[in-house]
């Protein structure tokens, strides 16, 4: 269906390959420091390394895992939400498993951008988050673009030693030393 668009096609229509598959979305794909700044970003989050990923959590109650070898991510969502993250793009989300009344999906990083990473990550957080919490909770595609653009700091940077001395002799050799 892409193709009748040619390279005209939205943005969701389009077609990328990258790494090991071919998907269909934004060509901008989220990375895994992406997807630790957006769980690292919201409040009370708790990570335990395991053999082969991490997990993640909100108050003793799990919300996400992540695999480093498949650049993938497993998150809680609703069971509706995860049969039609399924049914739409079969080659960027999985059917991982349901516990709970709860849908897990597997999304691969490649097949998201930032915006839709956050969402994710975020209803996952919400999901197992207490309602004090999740009312002091940001808005998820600010906090997707603050975490995809972190501030850049006002401030000078601080001079090095070596700087600071070569200033010194500087100073010392022309009289104006303090």
């Amino acid at each position: 269906m892409a193709a009748a668009y040619g390279t005209c096609a939205p943005a969701h229509m389009r077609t990328y390959t990258r790494g090991c598959g071919t998907f269909r979305g934004n060509p901008v794909a989220a990375s895994s420091e992406v997807f630790f700044g957006l769980v690292g970003a919201l409040a009370d989050v708790q990570r335990a390394e395991g053999g082969e990923y991490s997990s993640f959590g909100v108050r003793g109650k799990r919300f996400g895992y992540y695999w480093p070898r498949t650049q993938t991510v497993g998150l809680k969502q609703t069971l509706s939400e995860q049969q039609a993250l399924v049914a739409e793009r079969p080659d960027v989300f999985e059917e991982q498993f349901t516990a709970g009344g709860f849908g897990w999906v597997v999304v691969h990083l490649a097949g998201v951008d930032a915006d839709e990473l956050a969402e994710l990550v975020f209803e996952a957080w919400r999901l197992s988050a207490p309602e004090e919490l999740i009312a002091i909770a940001p808005d998820p595609v600010a906090l997707a673009r603050a975490v995809a653009k972190p501030a850049v700091s006002k401030r000078a940077a601080p001079k090095s030693a070596v700087s600071k001395r070569a200033a010194s002799k500087t100073a010392a050799k022309s009289g104006t030393a303090k």
